[in-house]
């Protein structure tokens, strides 16, 4: 019978005066009845709290014993009678929810809204997960799809989120009588980087805003800038500060993206060179700078007040300077030891410079391209208008990759990785192929023989690591004798008598 419905006992009485005494017994829990001459049944609903007697087992076995006492209260005997107790289908496992945040101090949008920045990893967790009248939780596992990683624990730290887009998070727990419960939501990666400029304009102009290098006294600056929006959760605001170089006129002001303004109030000295910096800072903190200069009027040669700087085609700039607004000219080389090329022919500079030539010369020693990031060597093709990209590239996770795609946005692109052992220490996943889709990155194992988990079937493989285990994953099983029946596409083998 199954737990929480009505087990009954049928008594069929030698006499209709004898009464009766029912005990219920299940593990270290009883329940006793009386009963009165005359009744001939008993029914008793086993309690769902019985069933932490089998915490581990889907089954057990329960008694019920029957004394009968005659009409002077003497004992007749007693009958014990074994039943088995099923667990319902509908005691299963339970957890509270699946929850996720960023992590390396990167902010959490909302509840399930990850944006990736640099090293961002998110960490998903199995939250209040706990048996059931009696039961244990034995295991956890969380898959994601696309994936990001996956783990047979309470939680899973995935590895730098490459990937944008929705991903769906299954978590799945399993208690000690192996039944299991399972809960699924989604989380959004949203792609982010700091904010960014599309166009500045700066330049020297009189009141009007009209442009004025040779006598305008004011400053004309216009912005256009931007931000990843995060689904409405980022913005960007901007400020700007115009100096001059080397003196202490200052102006400071916000900027609105796309409006031009006209500043300094006429005070801005025609020998003076000036700069206008820039700042965007986002929500989240991000800061992006751009520096314009606004240069002097024009000048023959111009000698600073006090001597202490030369300017050459514009006003002097910064003491202990010389600032030239022409191009420079010379009619013999400049040495290298002067800070030149030595040299008036490109070739004879590369040979000053031990430099290397784009065609025709070959490189001795090392070559070393560093970068803070992703430090890579480009292949770009020009025949027929190809924008076709062959690109080697280092990443500061710890991972090198070789990769071809389409165009400069990249956004359809296939790699192979190569990880180290501190990055991924499986061997499983030492080298992947890995492609992106519109922007959307998947990941796909390459199967070689230092691999742990063996390759499946589905991939052309056995699914076993011994010859046992890949004949049972190939529907291939050992009988003594051949059964009834089967699914289709086994193989039995039985002994040849």
């Amino acid at each position: 019978m199954v737990a929480g419905t009505a087990a009954k006992l049928n008594i069929t009485a030698y006499n209709d005066a004898y009464t009766h005494k029912v005990t219920w017994k299940f593990g270290s829990y009883s329940y006793k009845q009386n009963l009165a001459a005359g009744v001939k049944s008993a029914s008793y609903t086993i309690p769902l709290s019985w069933l932490n007697t089998i915490p581990s087992s889907t089954s057990g076995t329960a008694y019920v014993s029957l004394e009968t006492i005659d009409a002077s209260g003497n004992s007749l005997g007693t009958y014990s009678y074994a039943f088995t107790i099923t667990v319902p289908a509908s005691v299963v496992p339970s957890m509270s929810s699946v929850s996720s945040v960023a992590v390396n101090s990167n902010a959490t949008l909302n509840s399930w809204g990850l944006y990736v920045y640099g090293k961002s990893q998110a960490k998903i967790t199995i939250n209040g997960a706990a048996g059931s009248y009696g039961s244990t939780i034995k295991s956890y596992s969380i898959e994601t799809s696309p994936s990001i990683g996956s783990a047979s624990a309470s939680s899973l730290t995935t590895g730098i989120l490459y990937r944008t887009g929705t991903i769906t998070v299954t978590a799945k727990i399993t208690d000690s009588r192996g039944r299991t419960a399972s809960k699924s939501t989604t989380l959004y990666i949203y792609y982010y980087s700091a904010p960014y400029f599309t166009e500045n304009t700066v330049y020297r102009c009189n009141s009007s805003g009209m442009r004025d290098d040779a006598g305008g006294t004011y400053a004309y600056v216009k912005s256009s800038f931007s931000c990843y929006a995060l689904n409405g959760n980022n913005s960007v605001s901007a400020s700007l500060t115009l100096k001059q170089v080397g003196g202490s006129n200052v102006v400071t002001r916000s900027l609105v993206s796309g409006t031009g303004y006209t500043l300094g109030s006429g005070s801005l000295v025609s020998d003076a060179t000036y700069q206008a910096i820039i700042t965007l800072t986002d929500t989240l903190g991000s800061v992006t700078t751009y520096t314009g200069e606004i240069n002097s009027a024009a000048y023959i040669m111009h000698i600073k007040k006090g001597g202490k700087a030369v300017g050459f085609g514009m006003a002097a700039g910064d003491d202990q300077t010389v600032s030239f607004g022409w191009p420079i000219k010379l009619t013999t080389p400049l040495e290298v030891t002067q800070g030149g090329t030595g040299a008036s022919t490109p070739a004879n500079a590369c040979a000053a410079l031990g430099a290397v030539k784009k065609t025709g010369d070959t490189m001795t020693g090392n070559l070393s391209i560093q970068d803070s990031l992703y430090p890579s060597v480009y292949l770009q093709p020009t025949y027929n208008s190809t924008t076709n990209r062959t690109v080697f590239e280092g990443s500061y996770a710890g991972a090198s990759s070789f990769a071809a795609w389409e165009d400069s946005s990249g956004s359809n692109r296939r790699m192979l990785e190569v990880r180290t052992a501190k990055y991924e220490s499986s061997l499983d996943n030492a080298v992947l192929l890995r492609t992106a889709v519109n922007n959307n990155w998947y990941s796909y194992r390459l199967f070689h023989a230092g691999m742990a988990t063996p390759i499946p079937v589905a991939n052309g493989g056995t699914g076993g690591k011994t010859g046992k285990a890949a004949l049972k994953s190939l529907g291939i099983f050992y009988a003594d004798e051949l059964p009834s029946t089967g699914t289709d596409g086994q193989i039995c083998l039985v002994p040849i008598e």
